[in-house]
């Protein structure tokens, strides 16, 4: 490989050797770089282009730039050092390292400040603006024509020749037409050599890839859904449409600057009471780039109370340094950017001069929020928004923390680039946040985690650019840091003291201690198989609670297919669309069930007799204690399209209910055939939401909605009485619990079948039963086995269901004497009836007499043939004077 002549800095041009005879090829020491192996080659081919950029915007007066750049080419040289053995070639490395960091501390030391109030700039030439727009167009043109779109290229190289054209002919005379007419002259030279591809496209023969998205599920979206996309599109009273391609042409047609027909965005209260003026870009800024260089250390968070998003554009920025990957957005907004009276920017700012990129983003997120009156998110979800990264919320103080298993997982993620972590503080006083050097319920992005000499730490950056911790391993700590420690990690102490950028290191210990959430955005696209489903949750659909009965919850089944002997990562999300900015007061959770394990657990029941008009059925229950939510039992006619759940109990995976719009459940499937139902659940419905379930993993699946697999439901009202409140069928009183007769008509042909679903809802102080039992047309008085159809399991407190075909209906208590309302909701496929059937004696005069059985007086047992004294036993007499029922 060709060697890299470093060039010298320009105020200091050839006072060092150059590194021309470095060997580029050298090969790093075992055991350095496991997850990644990067070479000294690798390291030399990063840092060239970063050290000849350095120079070129050192000479060309952006320091700040150049500052950064230095600065990130000696962390290179840092690595390149640890990788070779000392002598000759580790020398060279190491002056030229020394040359670069002492022109960054010269430039830092005649630093001016960069926040001072903006210039007001001429507006440009007609020519120029058209000769910027031109530009766009001809970039647009190169994108579409590395994605293989070779019309839609045309086109925008056809706007771009138009557009520079234009700018030729109102250009003065001299060097700056020259330079026009060869841009136009390259343009059209392009379009032309593209005509012929546009025109008779070769046809592409397209090989799926490993990493192609596998999509489970329907492919095409249901009328349910297209019902929820449409009702969410409007979020703060603005219509967000899907983005496409076809935006940028529709941009590129408007007459003179674009203007955002939703107009300006709202203003916080610290901005309008120092609000000046909205201006364009191109009144401040004297040449504005979207991005002259992408660093997390070049942002600054304003006043705008938006720390986790800026937070979030750090970890990105620094994320994109280091894979070289940006982030894509979509909202549309104009450049009109919110200016102070003293003529200071009053939103997040690049301390990059002439760059938008931090500003532009902000604002577009800002938008869609509602405007800069932000009340506050977290970084998380705000990384979501910004890069599609699946967000997972960590709270430290929760006693299942896994100390040791997340920082694994945090390094892992960060040396693969697959993870992004920012972490936040929580409440604290205002003495202890002074102490600590932290901001309370603040946002902070992690930029590096470094695992070295037996220490585990974290580079962590204030959104603000100021205020840094001051425990252990800051800039203030004179016990932790040694030369060597700060050799490893490049850390000048000294410069630190004096330059208080809010960039600091912490150890991991700290950080668990002080903070209260971690929050870490996970790339998936590795993961090859997705699905998505949108769908609505009507708050009227079931009951506000479901502490007792999952039953009317949205509910999914997972079936996955994993070959080989190795379990496969699942990865469920659900999305909570938000279309109004306000706090979040929907706690909402997961829940997931393994269907297996379930039918493991029931005992089968009872067989519906053969001679009955109804198919038989398997009915199962599952024995357990009567306390309420401690377990499930279910009935089950066969499935096949999922197993709907209504216990809560025996769940696999048994969510926490947050108030964040996005919950994360990650688990392992054993190989082989495996089914799950997974459960949405709110801790209180308090309106109608609209949610989008996603489910990932490199194993086959196929995720579906459990439909309500009944058409009708009726419900009956009623309640246990002094009469009817007769207990289990341990006590004398069972049979006057409430009986209901079921009639089930009879079915057409070819119909041969039906099932139905019984739910009890009863105080829950009782411990109810329901059970439907053949009684061949008899009201029950006691129940055996064999004459149980179905039956709800073991008495639950407050709910209780059971899913069968026939006959005859108790519901009890396990307690008798047990006195109040309760509801009864039947339903099935047919109309079926549900008639009450009176108890004994309904209906007819009652009269109580009351005595006692003396032993040797009156108590003489049954009558047998060897007993002469069953006279004596106790005797009534009832007169009867016409015909009646006697009971």
């Amino acid at each position: 490989m060709d060697s890299y002549p470093f060039p010298g800095t320009p105020k200091t041009p050839g006072c060092e050797p150059d590194l021309s005879s470095i060997d580029s090829g050298s090969q790093p020491q075992d055991g350095v770089t496991q997850d990644r192996q990067v070479s000294v080659a690798d390291l030399y081919a990063e840092a060239y282009p970063l050290a000849i950029q350095a120079v070129q915007e050192d000479a060309n007066g952006d320091h700040h730039t150049a500052r950064l750049l230095y600065c990130e080419v000696c962390e290179i040289f840092i690595k390149i050092m640890k990788l070779l053995s000392p002598g000759q070639e580790h020398d060279l490395v190491q002056r030229k390292s020394d040359q670069y960091t002492m022109r960054a501390e010269a430039i830092w030391e005649s630093r001016s400040a960069s926040t001072g109030p903006v210039k007001d700039i001429k507006e440009l030439p007609a020519y120029e603006k058209l000769a910027q727009e031109a530009q766009f167009a001809f970039e647009q043109a190169v994108a579409e024509q590395e994605k293989q779109h070779e019309l839609g290229a045309l086109d925008f190289y056809t706007d771009s020749a138009d557009l520079f054209w234009q700018a030729w002919k109102d250009a003065p005379e001299g060097s700056i037409k020259d330079g026009l007419k060869q841009r136009l002259s390259d343009v059209m030279s392009r379009a032309e050599d593209l005509k012929g591809v546009a025109v008779n496209p070769t046809p592409l023969l397209k090989v799926k890839s490993s990493s192609t998205p596998v999509i489970s599920g329907p492919s095409n979206l249901t009328r349910q859904e297209l019902e929820v996309l449409k009702t969410t599109m409007l979020i703060n009273n603005k219509k967000y449409h899907p983005w496409s391609d076809s935006d940028v042409k529709d941009l590129l047609r408007e007459k003179g600057p674009f203007t955002d027909p939703d107009g300006m965005l709202a203003l916080s209260d610290k901005q309008t009471s120092k609000f000046g003026s909205w201006k364009r870009v191109s009144q401040i800024m004297e040449n504005p780039k979207m991005i002259c260089l992408i660093s997390s250390t070049s942002i600054v968070q304003d006043i705008v109370t938006d720390c986790s998003f800026v937070a979030s554009l750090c970890v990105s920025a620094s994320y994109e340094r280091r894979w070289k990957k940006q982030p894509e957005e979509s909202v549309m907004v104009d450049d009109y950017l919110p200016v102070s009276k003293a003529g200071t920017l009053m939103c997040t700012f690049s301390t990059n001069k002439n760059e938008l990129w931090p500003s532009i983003i902000e604002k577009a997120y800002m938008k869609l929020m509602g405007g800069y009156d932000f009340p506050g998110s977290n970084s998380g979800i705000d990384l979501y928004a910004l890069t599609g990264w699946i967000p997972e919320h960590l709270f430290i103080k929760e006693s299942n923390f896994d100390m040791e298993k997340q920082w694994k997982r945090m390094v892992n993620g960060q040396r693969n680039g697959v993870a992004l972590v920012t972490i936040a503080t929580g409440h604290m006083t205002d003495e202890e946040a002074d102490r600590l050097g932290l901001v309370p319920t603040h946002a902070y992005a992690v930029l590096d985690l470094k695992e070295v000499q037996g220490l585990r730490l974290l580079q962590v950056k204030n959104p603000w650019s100021h205020k840094r911790w001051k425990g252990p391993f800051s800039h203030l700590d004179a016990d932790h840091w040694t030369d060597e420690l700060k050799a490893e990690l490049n850390f000048d102490q000294f410069a630190a003291l004096k330059n208080d950028d809010g960039i600091f290191w912490i150890d991991y210990e700290s950080v668990c201690s002080t903070f209260d959430t971690i929050h870490i955005n996970w790339n998936l696209e590795t993961l090859n198989h997705r699905a998505v489903i949108h769908a609505p949750w009507p708050c009227n659909y079931g009951p506000k609670r479901d502490n007792y009965n999952l039953g009317y919850n949205p509910q999914f089944t997972l079936a996955t297919s994993v070959k080989g002997t190795r379990p496969c990562g699942i990865w469920l999300l659900l999305s909570k669309h938000i279309t109004v900015t306000e706090e979040n007061r929907d706690f909402i959770t997961l829940h997931v069930f393994d269907v297996q394990k379930q039918q493991q657990n029931q005992d089968q029941s009872s067989l519906l007799s053969p001679t009955t008009p109804l198919s038989a059925i398997s009915s199962s229950t599952t024995p357990t204690s009567a306390t309420p939510g401690s377990f499930v039992s279910t009935m089950t006619t066969g499935r096949s399209k999922g197993t709907r759940i209504y216990y809560e109990g025996n769940s696999m995976i048994k969510g926490m209910y947050v108030n964040s719009p996005h919950i994360l459940v990650r688990f392992e499937v054993p190989p082989g055939q495996n089914e799950y139902t997974i459960v949405l659940s709110q801790h209180v419905k308090t309106r109608d939401l609209h949610f989008t379930i996603r489910a990932y993993a490199v194993c086959e699946f196929e995720l579906r909605e459990i439909p309500n697999k009944y058409t009708i439901e009726k419900k009956y009202e009623d309640g246990w009485t002094e009469e009817t409140a007769g207990g289990s069928s341990y006590n004398a009183g069972f049979l006057n619990n409430p009986q209901y007769r079921l009639v089930v008509p009879v079915l057409p042909a070819p119909q041969t079948m039906t099932s139905v679903l019984l739910m009890l809802e009863s105080p829950k102080d009782y411990a109810s039963h329901v059970q439907l039992v053949n009684s061949q047309g008899k009201r029950v008085s006691c129940v055996w086995t064999k004459d149980i159809i179905a039956q709800s399991g073991e008495y639950r407190h407050g709910f209780c269901y059971c899913e069968a075909n026939d006959l005859r209906l108790v519901v009890s208590t396990f307690e008798p004497n047990q006195i109040g309302k309760y509801k009864l909701t039947l339903q099935s496929h047919i109309d079926l009836s549900l008639t009450p059937i009176p108890i004994e004696g309904a209906g007819m005069f009652k009269k109580v007499l009351r005595g006692e059985w003396v032993l040797g007086v009156n108590a003489m047992g049954w009558h047998h043939h060897q007993s002469f004294s069953y006279a004596k036993n106790p005797h009534f007499l009832v007169p009867i004077t016409e015909m009646t029922t006697f009971m």
